[in-house]
């Protein structure tokens, strides 16, 4: 089965906070083994 991409629209530049943690990146991780 072809895998979907995800795009997240977050920056990659900057410091990485709380707020990004909990509201992005930990989605994406529980997401990385579904898309590409």
């Amino acid at each position: 089965m072809k895998k979907g991409r995800v795009f997240s629209g977050a920056r990659p530049t900057g410091r990485q906070h709380l707020g990004n943690y909990l509201g992005a990146i930990r989605n994406y991780v529980a997401l990385q083994d579904e898309y590409e």
